[in-house]
């Protein structure tokens, strides 16, 4: 809680413009039944004097314009910033007309909000200059700390189905969605069954478009959120467990083509070394054979020799015997 002082401030927010037009001196204003009526220029220290139901204070004017206090059918209240950045808005005031601020637990932007459902409910895109969001992780601010089953994150990571689909018309609509655009992204219901601590469910029901209209109506009730660190980070413990598995697998590798590099080697050597064996072997079966041609042709010259010799031998036998044939013929007939 803290207090505020609005003496010096007078601007009030309203529905419909309280700001005299040029050369109109006031007007009274009706708004959901209630009459607002602007005096002009003030000569007070109030920029423009807004009195509400005749009353003419210019603080008291205000608050009831900001807090709804004592004005029907006025669902409108302050919201302010404090000199700390922290977003507040109007609880009561004092006798001494000192504000009591409290801080907004949930803040909705844009139309489609019945009511916020988070700290901050934005519909539509939420656009930054820098794309990042900052939360502490120090060390030192930590408890329990332990590590992850990456395996088990990687597990369930496998079971994660991504898909495209169109939100419902009705909710694209006020939410400022593209109509029928593609939404690639994981379902909350299918997640939950994989990693349940990756889905948060509100409370209470939420509805959007209307019955009877073109994009339909639709509502919801207990809706389920992704949470997207959760899921970020199962998804980098899974790929952690991934390169760990796929190093393990390059060193397999590695080693198997270590292997096999040097079983060429040794095949490369053993088939080498083979060859050598079938030359020499071959050079001595060809020095063999040709030894024994050699030894084959001097046989034959040798057969041819004897042959001869033989020959000769016959021929000198057969001289001898005719002569001897013919000495006998002589003799014979010279008895």
């Amino acid at each position: 809680m803290r207090a505020f002082s609005c003496f010096g401030v007078c601007l009030a927010l309203v529905a419909h413009s309280l700001l005299s037009p040029l050369g109109v001196v006031s007007e009274t204003v009706g708004i959901n039944g209630n009459q607002y009526h602007d005096t002009g220029k003030a000569t007070s220290s109030c920029t423009r004097r807004v009195t509400v139901e005749g009353e003419g204070d210019c603080y008291y004017s205000l608050k009831r314009l900001v807090s709804g206090t004592g004005v029907t059918n006025m669902n409108a209240r302050g919201l302010f910033t404090s000199v700390s950045g922290e977003v507040v808005k109007y609880k009561d005031a004092n006798q001494d007309g000192e504000w009591t601020l409290e801080s907004v637990p949930k803040l909705g932007v844009a139309t489609g909000i019945n009511a916020p459902t988070s700290r901050l409910h934005v519909s539509g895109e939420i656009r930054a200059s820098r794309g990042s969001n900052l939360y502490p992780a120090d060390q030192r601010m930590a408890e329990n700390v332990r590590d992850v089953d990456g395996a088990d994150s990687y597990t369930r990571v496998k079971q994660l189905r991504v898909r495209d689909f169109e939100y419902h018309a009705a909710y694209a609509h006020e939410m400022d969605m593209p109509a029928g655009g593609t939404v690639r992204s994981v379902l909350s219901q299918e997640t939950g069954k994989v990693i349940p601590d990756a889905v948060r469910t509100l409370v209470g029901q939420e509805s959007w478009g209307a019955k009877g209209t073109q994009r339909g109506h639709l509502e919801v009730d207990a809706v389920q959120q992704i949470l997207p660190d959760r899921l970020f980070y199962d998804l980098l413990a899974a790929f952690q467990q991934l390169a760990a598995n796929n190093e393990a697998l390059q060193a397999q590798v590695n080693a198997l083509q270590a292997e096999v590099t040097q079983f060429k080697a040794d095949t490369s050597d053993n088939f080498n070394a083979a060859k050598a064996d079938r030359l020499n072997l071959r050079d001595t079966i060809a020095k063999d054979k040709s030894d024994q041609l050699r030894d084959d042709m001097d046989l034959e010259t040798k057969l041819a020799a004897e042959e001869a010799a033989r020959k000769a031998k016959d021929d000198a036998i057969i001289k001898q015997l005719d002569y001897v044939s013919q000495v006998f013929s002589t003799y014979t007939n010279y008895n």
